[in-house]
Parts: structure tokens; sequence; C-alpha cells
């Protein structure tokens, strides 16, 4: 995965909002896709390696989509949860979570679940209108707790929940989470604390983290 760092700062469930920075590199694809382009020798067909390039850079795409995360599993809520890619605003860099609470975000931009190094976030409301989703309970599930995380080729991976913190969301963008390098793990973030009625905002977020089952 290419290298890519930001820094979250809030996670909002009434608001359904969150705020992300940070920036990102050009696609491993694209380079591999550049690379062979620049080193191909003329053939006796002058788009050849062109095309050859072209469907370096379409497979590299496909597999890497094949990987993507589409659900996943909590304990203490029934079945798998659909899971969407969504990715910062350039401009605001704002991050809209899903507009029911029932789904789950995928932060885009980072390292998809099941890869060999960095932090995969997953972040969801506690509630949305009314309504309780995967995440609702997530500060109270036990170490040692399995969350499977279903990718769109089919295969599942599992994390077994080893840690947990609860902080206010100011202290949020300070932790190390977004990274594509060191040791694999997941994050799952939702809200926590005290909830503000006339703000309709939660006071902290709290983290969960897991890593891979062997």
């Amino acid at each position: 995965m290419r290298h890519r760092s930001a820094h979250l700062i809030s996670l909002c469930a009434a608001g359904a909002a969150l705020m992300v920075g940070g920036c990102s590199a050009e696609s491993p694809a694209a380079r591999a896709g550049a690379g062979a382009s620049a080193s191909t020798a003329p053939s006796s067909s002058p788009s050849a390696g062109l095309l050859g390039s072209h469907s370096a850079t379409l497979a590299a795409a496909r597999a890497e989509a094949a990987r993507r995360p589409v659900a996943v599993q909590v304990p203490g809520y029934p079945g798998f949860s659909p899971v969407q890619a969504f990715t910062a605003d350039p401009v605001t860099r704002g991050l809209d979570l899903p507009k029911n609470a029932r789904t789950v975000a995928w932060w885009g931009g980072g390292t998809m679940p099941g890869e060999p190094s960095g932090t995969a976030v997953l972040a969801a409301h506690v509630s949305y209108q009314g309504s309780k989703g995967p995440f609702t309970h997530l500060r109270s599930l036990p170490a040692g707790a399995i969350v499977r995380v279903r990718r769109a080729d089919g295969s599942v991976r599992a994390f077994r929940l080893v840690g947990r913190r609860e902080l206010v969301k100011s202290a949020l963008g300070q932790q190390d989470l977004f990274r594509a390098t060191g040791p694999a793990q997941l994050a799952l973030i939702t809200c926590g604390g005290t909830f503000n009625a006339a703000t309709r905002n939660y006071s902290d977020n709290v983290i969960v983290y897991a890593v891979p089952v062997a």
C-alpha cells in the first residue's frame, strides 16, 4: 500500500461528519504502468508497449478492488453490516458518514483490512435517527472478541480485539491511527462520552483496536 497519513479530528454520530486531513500519492498501479511504458522497447507494433502497460494497470486495479472491505461483523450485532468507502473532501477536509446506523464507513484513503501492514480504519454512528448500529456497543466489547471483515473477493479476515481507548475528540488527531506502515491492525471508531442534546454531539471518541487472527 502507498504511504498516506492523516489526522482524524472529530466523529459526530448526529452530525454525521468525520474530519480528516492528509495527502495521497500516485497509486502503485499508476506507477507500475508508467514504468512499463517507459521501459518497453519499440516493437513491430507501436502500440504494443502502451497496451501492455494498460493491461498491467487494469490487472492491478482489479486486484486492489478485490481486497476492498464490503461488510463487517461485530459481536452483539446480527449478521454482517455493509461497508462503504469514503474519502475526505479536498476543500472541507470532511468525510460524511452513511445516512443510516447500519452502514459502516471505511476510510478509503488508508490501508484495507487484511493488508500485511498499516492500520485500517472503520467508523460508524453510535445511533442514527433512533436506530442502533453495529458500533453501538463498541466500548463494552471484551478483549478477545472477534470482528470479521468480508472483502470484495468473498474472503473473510478475522481480527481479535486487544485494546480500547476513549478520549476527547480534540485529542483524536494526535493518535497514530492513519498509517500504512507498521504492524497490521484494525481500528474501529465511534462516539462516546457525554451527549449534548442541544448540539446533538458526543464529547468523546471510542477507539477499539484489533489485530489479525492467524
